[in-house]
Parts: structure tokens; sequence; C-alpha cells
């Protein structure tokens, strides 16, 4: 097995500062450098052990009788058979979609990133005029703030389609050359 494809892009103009000079030449292993262990994200942390504690608390109180009643031989009355076929299939319709939707991502990102943006601006605002026309108001309330907060991010983002869409491009190029990757 040879050396890994290696992909270059295309130079984009970039709205930042390039003025600083970087002092020091990257490492050639690869490795970087060597960062202190410690936790970053405490509150995050403590937001999985609390979760991690609630999954435990439930399993602890409830046992293995919540399970029971599903799994008696079939007794229970409940068929989940349909719900288990639309899973794999829709599943299988994924994988399918996925695979296809490389080339397109390949021949059109720019267009493919635009549309996504403007596709989440139509969609959030038909549904604040939906809700203000049915008569939700609190639907409308938040749809409005989600349009607001889509057209911002929309407008901050536009300026870097180029650069997205050159990204998308390199990555798609990288998965297509390594496609054995994917069944990792």
């Amino acid at each position: 097995m040879g050396e890994p494809l290696v992909v270059e892009g295309t130079a984009v103009a970039s709205p930042y500062d390039h003025t600083t000079i970087q002092q020091s030449a990257p490492d050639p292993s690869g490795r970087g450098e060597k960062q202190e262990t410690k936790c970053r994200d405490p509150i995050f942390a403590l937001l999985l052990y609390g979760n991690v504690g609630a999954i435990a608390g439930v399993a602890a109180a409830y046992g293995t009788a919540a399970f029971s009643e599903a799994v008696d031989d079939g007794n229970s009355g409940y068929n989940y058979q349909g719900y288990i076929n639309v899973a794999f299939v829709t599943g299988a319709i994924a994988i399918v979609l996925s695979g296809g939707s490389l080339p397109i991502m390949m021949c059109i990102p720019t267009a493919l990133i635009k549309v996504s943006l403007f596709t989440m601006l139509i969609l959030s605002g038909a549904m604040m005029v939906m809700s203000f026309i049915y008569g939700n108001i609190w639907g409308g309330i938040f749809g409005a703030i989600f349009f607001a907060i889509f057209l911002c991010y929309a407008r901050a983002v536009w300026s870097r389609i180029p650069f997205a869409s050159i990204n998308l491009l390199t990555a798609c190029t990288a998965v297509k050359h390594n496609a054995g990757g994917i069944l990792v």
C-alpha cells in the first residue's frame, strides 16, 4: 500500500488578517505539541455524569421488570415488527442517497451551500407565516425568532461560501479516493 493521497485545494482570499507570521514550522511528524491533561468542559462533564447517573438510577429502580412485559413470549399485545421493517428500509434508502450525494456535492458545492441557506430561510419564514395565519401566536413568535437568527447566520457566512465550497470539494475528493474509510 502506498502513501495516502494528498488533496490540494484552490487558494481563496480570506477576510482575516494575514500580517502575523508563524514563528515556528509545524512538526514534521504530524503529532503536534503535548498538551496537559485536564478537563476543558467541566459543565458538560457534569451533565454527562448526571445523565449516566440518571440512567443507572432508572435501571436500579425498575430493573428488568420494565422489560419483562415486552419480551415474554410476545404476549404483551404489542407488535413492533412494522416499525423495525420501516427502520431497516429507511436506513437502506439513506445509505443509497448518501452514496449518490457524493457526486452532486463534487459537481456543485457552491450552489449546494447557497441552496441550503435559502431553503433554511424559506422554511423558517414559512413556519412563521403559517403559524400566524392559523392563529398560533407563540409558534409565530418562535418562527420569527428563528427566521431572524437564520437571516443573521446567512448574512454572516455568505462571504465565506467560496472557502466552504473548496473545503467541501476537498473533503469529498478525499472520501472518494479513500473510500475504504467509509467502512470503518
